[in-house]
């Protein structure tokens, strides 16, 4: 189920395990995808903050995108 959403911005999900699954879209010359998901702190953060907290974590994620890739997934079931 999507919760939040931005065309050529961000996407979170909410799977049916209930976890939360966010992908942002990075880069400026090569377009790509960093899919993450949301650990215990951040799901937390969402619950408290809502979206201002996602769009804070979306900007993070597109400003160092290196510091999420070991966080990366690849397959979520949903």
């Amino acid at each position: 189920m999507i919760v939040f959403k931005e065309e050529w911005s961000y996407t979170l999900e909410r799977t049916n395990s209930k976890s939360y699954i966010l992908t942002v879209v990075c880069g400026s010359i090569g377009i790509y995808d960093i899919k993450i998901s949301l650990n215990p702190e951040e799901i937390q953060n969402l619950i408290n903050r809502g979206k201002p907290y996602i769009l804070q974590l979306v900007r993070s994620i597109q400003e160092s995108p290196y510091k999420y890739t070991h966080r990366q997934i690849d397959d979520v079931s949903k």
